[in-house]
């Protein structure tokens, strides 16, 4: 029998809405991990193919896969793929398995899945939904999201299923507004298990890897799948519009990254000033050989682009993710007409390459378990 037959896994599943932290907390957990001299590998998911993230687990040179051009609930055997293939080739350990952001019903399509045809080898399973916590808030307080009807319903699907509930991004609430949650939190959710969390600080990040490494059989295998409408699932991923690019940026003035800023900035203005509610907006600029990472959300309390401290240089690369409540046309218009903006103030060459614009088919997973196995 091959060796790695007899290799037990972790496998960790990591949902959450768009923009709640999942790939920033994941890259701290493994590089965390790996410290400790435990190898660690992260597969990441979205609808569409060239993904800010995981060029950005890729620069930490965190062993990676990736399950793109759907989630991983209807491209299940993708997802198996690439464990193994991280297992195989790699030797990892763990898995962080990061689901895109659109996505709900994990439980029923992914974990149960998982837990039935990988169970001679996976010794800890577990399901983690991310939070940001602003958004959690004003949901909790007010019953509703800065998005459509529809959307708000898968939100509130993934809150519902988390098993691990963690509310990320608490460095951007006063200490009233945390206090506040907290409280919310706890008479809404006693039976969860609930973190608060800054994922850009490793001893946040610590204790959920803690968290994850005692997490009890029970819990395990408790996890309930969901009740859930498709249809209005299906709706509110289609009321997002997704796009991606790449773009070579090229300048005599060596200022290809202050280039890249500039499409940044001119983005995220244009999307606030058409009112589009912000999934999330993602950047990831390579220059000189290092990668530097940039996202917004719908919320004001963010990371400032002057926080990127990236050497400017005369060749770069940007990469977009935009995740709008819009229709795709009218997202890719508007960046159109920023990088041609750009063009012209700077007179820097922009390459555009590999662009889409499109809406996510409807969910339609390889695998539903509804009840205990």
């Amino acid at each position: 029998m091959p060796h790695h037959k007899l290799m037990v896994m972790h496998l960790h599943i990591v949902g959450g809405f768009l923009g709640s932290g999942k790939t920033t907390a994941i890259a701290t957990a493994s590089l965390l991990s790996q410290e400790r001299g435990i190898k660690v590998g992260v597969v990441t998911n979205d609808q569409g193919k060239y993904l800010v993230d995981s060029r950005f687990i890729q620069a930490k040179l965190i062993p990676s896969g990736q399950v793109t051009n759907g989630c991983f609930c209807c491209n299940y055997h993708q997802l198996d793929e690439q464990i193994n293939q991280l297992r195989d080739r790699q030797g990892v350990q763990v898995v962080f398995a990061e689901s895109v952001g659109s996505c709900t019903d994990l439980a029923a399509t992914v974990v149960k899945p998982l837990s039935v045809f990988r169970k001679a080898e996976i010794e800890r399973l577990s399901l983690s939904i991310y939070a940001e916590a602003y958004l959690l808030l004003d949901f909790l307080q007010n019953g509703h999201t800065p998005f459509g009807k529809d959307i708000a319903y898968i939100y509130s699907k993934q809150i519902e299923e988390a098993q691990i509930l963690v509310v990320n991004k608490t460095d951007l609430l006063s200490l009233e507004l945390l206090e506040e949650l907290r409280l919310l939190v706890g008479v809404k959710f006693p039976d969860k298990i609930i973190l608060y969390q800054n994922s850009l600080d490793r001893d946040s990040v610590g204790k959920w890897i803690e968290t994850l490494n005692q997490l009890s059989k029970e819990h395990q295998s408790g996890q309930k799948s969901l009740a859930i409408d498709y249809q209005r699932y299906g709706a509110g991923e289609a009321d997002l519009a997704w796009f991606d690019q790449e773009i070579e940026i090229s300048t005599q003035a060596a200022d290809a990254v202050e280039a890249g800023k500039q499409i940044i900035e001119r983005i995220l203005n244009g999307t606030e000033a058409r009112k589009w509610a912000i999934g999330h907006l993602k950047f990831i600029i390579e220059a000189n050989g290092i990668a530097e990472k940039i996202s917004f959300t719908t919320n004001k309390r963010r990371r400032d682009l002057e926080e990127l401290s990236l050497s400017d240089a005369s060749q770069a690369r940007l990469t977009i993710n935009a995740r709008v409540e819009t229709e795709p046309e009218a997202l890719k218009k508007m960046i159109a007409q920023v990088v041609e903006l750009v063009r012209n103030e700077t007179k820097a060459t922009l390459i555009e390459m590999n662009t889409s614009a499109f809406k996510p088919g409807f969910p339609n997973p390889t695998h539903r378990i509804t009840d205990t196995v």
